[in-house]
């Protein structure tokens, strides 16, 4: 790729060894970035960073195993990123899991784990990563259309991405004055492998011809918007949520199949 916007900086991406984060990871080496690839399989993360290396051999790419959901984990990962990097420009938090159970049907503990991963994470690594950016440093959380569309048995899941985007806002207004900026992308279908193993052919058929676009979108879309925020291009775009749902959030009524 022969844009370099981000080259020199450093970038961590929580839960990126797969789907959205893996294309988030690449496309921000491709972008001239030291990029920290986490999740909490160890050798997931290993897997990734060799892989990521080999594609992008210019890039530096390190491993950063930890579950975002706790809180001694997460410190336990910054200090590493830390002594190794001394300072991190951008942080995207991308790690998030499904969760498909009525209401009526979903356990407490179900409800603590997806909160857990997606809104514990979110502030975890937020406020660690505030601790090691320099001013004008950039945070950038994946939320989903889910943050203002409703889906049938996601209340865990639909909860965390609306308290997410409320939550990315209040935070751009408090680190503004460093010169932090705060921001969304949320996502809408987007062809991942958990959209593809939820899916069938006509599910699919159905989302994608209920979308203006006529497509469904891939990792690398939401990795573009994601590198839009992050450079100097969006400079003065903070407290603000980018949709890249081929159109859906444009319409009335939602597209089937299942929520990113």
């Amino acid at each position: 790729m022969g844009s370099s916007r981000l080259s020199g900086r450093t970038a961590l991406v929580t839960g990126s060894t797969r789907g959205i984060g893996l294309g988030i990871a690449d496309r921000l080496a491709a972008e001239g970035c030291t990029v920290v690839v986490n999740a909490e399989d160890a050798a997931e993360v290993e897997r990734v960073r060799d892989e990521l290396a080999r594609a992008h051999p210019d890039a530096a790419v390190v491993g950063a195993a930890a579950d975002v959901s706790d809180e001694t984990s997460v410190a336990r990962m910054f200090a590493e990123v830390g002594e190794t990097l001394g300072s991190l420009d951008i942080l995207v938090n991308n790690a998030g899991i499904w969760q498909s159970t009525r209401f009526d049907e979903m356990e407490s503990a179900e409800w603590n784990r997806v909160l857990g991963v997606h809104l514990h994470g979110f502030l975890n690594c937020s406020r660690r990563a505030v601790d090691l950016m320099p001013d004008g440093g950039v945070i950038i959380s994946i939320s989903s259309v889910s943050d203002t569309r409703a889906h049938e048995r996601a209340v865990a899941y639909d909860a965390a991405k609306g308290a997410i985007l409320a939550g990315s806002r209040a935070m751009a207004v408090d680190l503004g004055p460093r010169g932090i900026r705060v921001n969304c992308v949320s996502p809408g279908p987007i062809q991942t492998e958990n959209w593809i193993a939820a899916s069938t052919p006509e599910s699919t058929a159905r989302a994608t011809a209920e979308l203006p676009l006529r497509r469904l979108g891939t990792p690398a879309d939401v990795a573009a918007a994601v590198c839009f925020l992050a450079s100097d291009d969006a400079a003065f775009v903070t407290g603000q949520t980018l949709y890249v749902d081929g159109g859906l959030t444009a319409q009335a009524r939602p597209a089937g199949g299942q929520p990113t």
